[in-house]
């Protein structure tokens, strides 16, 4: 086992450093909702085992997208943290917009449309309808309430893919289809999104979009029931602040779907855990990217946005809005005012 210790009293000259135990998150209760997709689950999990630490009481609601939405509109469902806009949830936010509140933008680089094996020679979603009988007249989906099944719908009116059947399945079952096809040479078209495993695992490829029925790029939210935020401002403000790259989701999701253990579990190895309470309701995240999932250590301070990177033992530091001096940062065994990392 290797132990890393943060010194925390090296980030006293930007931040003043409060207790990472906060009397007034004793017994609080967040519920959680999320849909089965892979992205989702993984943030959901983190943000329980996060909020686990700080003293509160987390409720995670599995269910499909249509009943998430009723839920939180309801105030049955606190927070989802995987709300795809502009294009592929709009529906649900045209009928419960008025209902929701924004606490922050998760991931803003996402992508969602027809998915192809490179090897298929169209390029486009125009060119389906002519090579219906290489793609056996089918477009391999995932749960009927998904909002890119919503759009695909769209998508099959606006190119003229009327003869095309729209399959409903999970997307597990749309994955072991792809693989299937793919095993064989066979041409197959599904329903797919960025970021996710499969563009890893498999060599693909997002067919054009030349009417943009999907858009362009899309953007993962986190959102809850109006006025939770004034209900709850340290766990808005906490959700609110969860932001991920690329590479960190994506080794997420792929942690997740590896792994034999179980989600929880995997969310404490792959964890970003908030350290303590700043300046009004600001926070220091202290990353610990195990080596199995990335090969570096991170420290966030997110409101003012300084980024520390430990990496190998060297230190270097990048910042906007503040000049925080990092050079005294080193690893210890004995310092009490740190944070400790294990795996």
């Amino acid at each position: 086992m290797r132990i890393y210790k943060i010194v925390g009293i090296v980030l006293s000259a930007i931040l003043l450093l409060a207790s990472c135990t906060n009397s007034d998150l004793e017994k609080k209760k967040v519920k959680i909702a999320y849909a089965n997709w892979l992205e989702g689950i993984a943030m959901s999990h983190l943000a329980k085992v996060v909020l686990e630490e700080h003293g509160y009481e987390v409720e995670l609601q599995n269910a499909d997208l249509a009943p998430i939405f009723v839920s939180m509109s309801g105030k049955k469902s606190d927070v989802f943290l995987d709300a795809w806009l502009p294009i592929t949830m709009k529906d649900y936010m045209d009928q419960y917009g008025d209902s929701i509140e924004f606490l922050g933008e998760v991931y803003g680089e996402a992508r969602v449309g027809l998915v192809v094996p490179q090897y298929v020679t169209i390029q486009s979603i125009s060119e389906l309808e002519a090579n219906k009988d290489r793609f056996s007249s089918e477009i391999v989906g995932i749960d009927a309430g998904a909002g890119i099944m919503k759009t695909t719908d769209k998508a099959i009116a606006a190119y003229g893919l009327d003869g095309y059947t729209l399959m409903t399945s999970s997307s597990s079952t749309m994955l072991a289809s792809l693989k299937k096809a793919m095993d064989k040479g066979e041409w197959i078209v599904i329903t797919g999104w960025t970021p996710h495993w499969m563009f890893d695992q498999f060599d693909l490829k997002f067919l054009d979009d030349p009417k943009k029925v999907y858009g362009d790029l899309e953007e993962i939210h986190a959102i809850a029931w109006k006025g939770f935020s004034e209900k709850d401002p340290f766990a808005a403000e906490f959700f609110g602040n969860i932001k991920l790259t690329t590479e960190e989701l994506s080794s997420f999701m792929t942690a997740m779907k590896d792994a034999r253990m179980d989600e929880e579990e995997i969310a404490r190895k792959w964890r970003c855990v908030c350290g303590c309470l700043l300046r009004s309701v600001s926070y220091l995240y202290f990353h610990f990217i195990d080596s199995g999932f990335l090969n570096n250590v991170r420290i966030e301070v997110i409101a003012e946005y300084a980024e520390l990177i430990v990496h190998n033992g060297n230190t270097s530091c990048s910042a906007r809005n503040v000049q925080p001096d990092f050079s005294g940062l080193v690893f210890t065994g004995n310092d009490s005012k740190c944070i400790r990392f294990e795996h």
